[in-house]
């Protein structure tokens, strides 16, 4: 599959630049290549191989409007063999109908940081990977112990070019692999249990069907005798699966877009969570961390990609942000938050749950905590009620409360586990959620 000739696309690109009717602008083009199997109860009912290229264009346009400099934006993007000048020139049109506040794009001369998000034993063979990952669950499921009902899997190499108007470009590649399935416990008859395990990585390394296989199957065969948590007031930890949107307020908090439209609740030099009694919260962007799914040398507008440390010991530090907000904010330009990094506390893991009772939660149905509020509520998915007699498997009810206010008494494990985008401690309590179920 093959476009025109890149040089002519972007020469046409300056042209207008040259007679003024065109700013900036903004040249990525994406290649994909990869295999895509689906299977239903070990039966294979679609399989496909992915080439595809793309080309994504996106225009700056700034003029005077009612005495202000504003900047018209608009995006296309291309398809192969299409007439990119027509396609251009309407792109530039929609673009007048855009006032944002101008900015400048990035030059040349930065220095991205490659991180290692290439695995060539992924790029270079998907197919024999792919089968690696149907042998394990074959044979993992001849136990008689579960059933595997359906299996997803994705295996795929992206090739990224960029350039822009001002002389920044990049090229980078990533590899990901991509596993879902859905295991089964119990004859249906006494009851039936399922167990959803999903993997994403950078590297084959990281993939490790074994244990996401039996961690599965360890979670639907507790899930059979599950009942619902009982209600009222009492300490969560949180752990695998449930950590991975746990930080998301305090992520989004830190952001531009956040600063930019007012809503942001930190400032520098303050804390982001006052009256604390327990672990304070050390939290960094880091867009270089091997394997990271938001791992990647530089942002959407060539900006070389740096990690910053947003907050230190629970004080709000530095906001990261990419080129356009950093100009809004007068701020210097790092790339938007990138993966999550939290510092590990001082108390191993098995020590959260020495104060009983207490909820253990694994993974919610849903868990969004409100960007703007910190208020959130996520349904239990799969959880353990921890009494001094010993673990109750428990499914169903919520977990509901407030940042701010739930981690004024924040614990975190001195181990430390990597996700698809977190790198943290292993588990998490925090103190006096509510808890709605039986």
């Amino acid at each position: 599959m093959a476009f025109h000739d890149i040089v002519h696309i972007q020469d046409f690109l300056e042209e207008h630049v040259r007679d003024r009717r065109l700013t900036a602008w903004e040249f990525t083009r994406s290649t994909t290549t990869g295999i895509q199997e689906y299977r239903i109860f070990g039966q294979t009912e679609c399989r496909r191989e992915v080439n595809t290229e793309q080309v994504e264009i996106h225009l700056y346009q700034e003029r005077l409007q009612n005495g202000t400099r504003v900047l018209g934006e608009s995006a296309v993007t291309l398809n192969p063999e299409e007439d990119y000048r027509s396609r251009i020139r309407r792109c530039l049109e929609m673009a007048a109908f855009v006032a944002n506040e101008p900015f400048a794009l990035p030059e040349s001369g930065g220095e991205p940081v490659q991180a290692d998000i290439y695995d060539a034993v992924l790029a270079d063979d998907p197919g024999e990977v792919m089968e690696e990952v149907h042998a394990v669950l074959e044979r993992k499921s001849q136990s008689g112990r579960f059933r595997v009902s359906s299996s997803e899997v994705i295996i795929e190499e992206h090739e990224i070019a960029f350039r822009n108007s001002r002389g920044a470009e990049g090229r980078y590649r990533e590899t990901e692999a991509y596993v879902e399935c859905v295991l089964l416990c119990g004859d249906g008859t006494d009851g039936e249990a399922e167990s959803v395990a999903i993997r994403k990585v950078r590297r084959k390394q990281d993939l490790d069907m074994a244990a996401l296989v039996d961690q599965a199957e360890s979670f639907a065969q507790d899930m059979l005798d599950a009942r619902t948590p009982p209600t009222g007031l009492m300490d969560v930890v949180f752990s695998h699966d449930a950590l991975d949107e746990l930080f998301r307020y305090f992520v989004v908090q830190s952001s531009g877009p956040a600063a930019y439209h007012g809503w942001s609740r930190f400032r520098p030099g303050e804390p982001v969570v006052r009256d604390v009694r327990g672990d304070r919260l050390t939290l960094i962007s880091d867009p270089h961390l091997p394997g990271g799914m938001l791992s990647r040398p530089f942002d959407a507008n060539g900006l070389a990609t740096r990690r910053v440390e947003v907050i230190r010991d629970g004080v709000f530090s530095s906001r990261p942000v990419d080129s356009r907000h950093a100009a809004y904010l007068g701020l210097e330009a790092s790339g938007p938050f990138a993966n999550v990094v939290v510092q590990p506390g001082q108390a191993p893991l098995e020590s959260l749950f020495e104060a009983r009772p207490a909820l253990h939660c694994l993974q919610f149905s849903a868990f969004e905590p409100n960007p703007v509020t910190g208020a959130f509520s996520g349904e239990i998915r799969t959880g353990y009620y921890v009494t001094p007699e010993g673990r109750i498997p428990v499914k169903g009810g919520s977990v509901s409360g407030v940042m701010d206010s739930a981690f004024q008494h924040a614990r975190f494990a001195r181990e430390t586990v990597q996700r698809e985008s977190y790198l943290g401690p292993a588990a998490v309590r925090l103190g006096n959620l509510s808890v709605s179920g039986a």
